[in-house]
């Protein structure tokens, strides 16, 4: 089937089903399924009131240097590896309504990409094949620094602000 009858085929915003099609191919599914869910909930990180700074420190251990979907995939996987507990999350300030809604999406979306009939693999912490995956599903938002401090789209060269 050809690739935007495909893209079709997703219950989510043409773009991030891009980027789940795309990682079929270049075998990073099991982290774009992640990340495509923890981009679909609202709210994952928590701030207490008079706990900015302790929050704000959790967070930190959960941040990548290659940005928010890398830190979404951390705090994904620590949640499966403290066994979905939502102790866990309140110690880190994490939101466990938003992290159930991500589990139940992400096996949503699983379902949908098993109808292409292609194995679902993982990139085994790959993050340059993840990024290159990201990249390429979001390339029409993908963004240049000129030297005024705005942004050119590298598509059509519109110009925007941080």
């Amino acid at each position: 089937m050809p690739f935007g009858m495909n893209l079709a085929e997703f219950p989510v915003d043409p773009l991030l089903a891009s980027m789940l099609l795309i990682s079929l191919s270049l075998k990073c599914a099991e982290e774009a399924l992640t990340i495509a869910a923890m981009i679909s909930v609202e709210g994952v990180f928590v701030t207490p009131s008079g706990q900015r700074a302790a929050s704000q420190e959790e967070k930190r251990r959960f941040s990548a240097e290659e940005g928010d979907h890398i830190t979404y995939l951390n705090v994904f996987n620590a949640f499966i590896r403290a066994n979905k507990s939502s102790k866990w999350c309140y110690n880190h300030f994490i939101n466990y309504k938003s992290m159930t809604r991500a589990v139940s999406i992400r096996n949503q979306l699983k379902r949908y990409l098993t109808r292409f009939g292609m194995e679902i693999r993982s990139c085994e912490g790959d993050d340059e094949v993840l990024r290159r995956c990201i990249v390429t599903g979001y390339f029409s938002h993908a963004a240049k620094l000129r030297p005024d401090g705005t942004y050119a789209t590298v598509l059509h060269n519109e110009v925007g602000t941080r």
